[in-house]
């Protein structure tokens, strides 16, 4: 990947990154790459799909400097049969929860086409630090092309659209750090005839 900077006035200026990963030979619509900057500094989060068809997971931390690329997810990947469509999300800490942290989050296709997503701390040094979730939805395949912003603030989910069983599709994967609630006791009241409610 090579990244050009131009002036305002759209004049070339520099050369900023060049092969940000290694090529390999073929094209396929599966191996895409994906990029979320953090906004408040110069980092950018990057996933792609490598050539022998693994997740990958890089980040950008400088002028020309890359941490280095990690191999989140490789299980059963081939060239012929990858997994795809990476979606990289930056999930900036809730400001209100101390116990909270930068996440990055991405979102990718199976090798057969189930929803996977995969998520980590922003600052990831090793790739067991990730956490995988598999076949999020539609658990025997058919999906394709997920999509999630670039963004999100946490504890609010991230939003995640894609298309499978010929329509599109949309869901939230949660990201609070909060426990869910336990519902400890019903209690049934008694409604008077003509209180206004009626069973539907």
């Amino acid at each position: 990947i090579r990244i050009l900077r131009y002036t305002k006035t759209g004049a070339y200026d520099a050369t900023i990154e060049m092969q940000i990963g290694p090529g390999n030979g073929g094209n396929n619509p599966y191996f895409s790459i994906s990029a979320a900057p953090e906004g408040a500094s110069s980092v950018v989060h990057l996933a792609r799909i490598d050539g022998n068809g693994a997740l990958v997971y890089n980040r950008r931390t400088g002028v020309n400097n890359w941490y280095g690329e990690m191999t989140l997810d490789n299980s059963g990947a081939a060239f012929a049969t990858p997994y795809g469509n990476p979606s990289v999300v930056f999930a900036k800490a809730a400001p209100a929860d101390p116990g909270s942290y930068n996440k990055v989050y991405i979102i990718y296709l199976s090798t057969y086409g189930s929803v996977n997503y995969a998520v980590g701390p922003a600052t990831a040094t090793l790739a067991a630090e990730f956490t995988i979730t598999r076949d999020w939805q539609n658990k025997t395949g058919g999906a394709s092309a997920p999509q999630a912003p670039a963004f999100v603030q946490l504890p609010y989910p991230v939003p995640v659209a894609w298309t499978g069983g010929g329509s599109v599709n949309f869901d939230m994967i949660p990201t609070s750090n909060n426990a869910a609630p336990a519902v400890t006791s019903v209690s049934p009241g008694t409604v008077g005839i003509g209180a206004g409610i009626e069973d539907s």
